[in-house]
């Protein structure tokens, strides 16, 4: 290798090296800014899902309250296990209170996964050993009560309430589920996957997944 006076390789004093390496600094640089832009706008977006999914959850919520506030009606848990659904009167005491449902042991759980897009699934169960169970996609658009009851019924678990209160009963039962389910965050599938606080997690073949629970929808 040749060095010039000042003991630099003369390769590096070459105009045409420099202005190479001149370019290949700056597609380097570009390919940085790129990439960093690319994963602020990832996690920009990811950001957003779950402040709406946390926002709509919280509307469901307020919506449940208000409506008890409203009808004087409430949904609580028997020592029995059952759903029991109480009209009550404007100091609160129960005028009328019945079961709620022909089954036992009824319990919500919210299935959230954050990555690479938010996504939930709300998965009710019952039984002694809650051995049955049915799933609802919870999508953009939230999750109708005519699709939760029309489901329900399919799957054996009734409303034992007057035909005309059944849309009602089931638009209560919907907001209790939500309000009152277990929220499970899990990963979208095996492998490296964001959670909700940013990290990323190695998801193993042993662990439940958001694409295994899709497939019960």
């Amino acid at each position: 290798m040749e060095y010039g006076n000042q003991g630099i390789p003369t390769q590096y004093c070459n105009p045409q090296y420099q202005e190479e390496q001149f370019f290949r600094n700056q597609g380097r640089l570009d390919y940085e800014y790129a990439k960093g832009r690319l994963d602020l706008e990832k996690q920009q977006a990811s950001l957003s899902q779950r402040l709406e999914f946390e926002e709509k959850s919280r509307q469901i919520r307020v919506a449940y309250h208000t409506y008890q506030q409203m009808l004087g009606s409430t949904v609580y848990r028997d020592s029995d296990g059952r759903l029991i659904y109480a009209i009550s009167d404007s100091e609160g005491k129960d005028i009328r209170s019945r079961p709620l449902l022909n089954v036992r042991n009824y319990k919500p759980v919210l299935y959230v996964s954050y990555f690479p897009k938010t996504c939930a699934v709300l998965e009710v169960s019952w039984g002694d050993t809650n051995q049955n169970s049915v799933s609802f996609l919870y999508d953009n658009d939230g999750l109708s009560p005519d699709v939760f009851l029309k489901k329900l019924k399919a799957h054996g678990v009734l409303m034992l309430v007057s035909g005309r209160m059944e849309k009602e009963a089931a638009a209560a039962l919907l907001a209790y589920s939500i309000d009152s389910a277990e929220e499970v965050e899990l990963s979208f599938t095996y492998g490296w996957n964001k959670g909700k606080d940013g990290r990323w997690h190695f998801a193993y073949n042993q662990e439940l997944t958001m694409r295994e629970v899709l497939q019960d929808v």
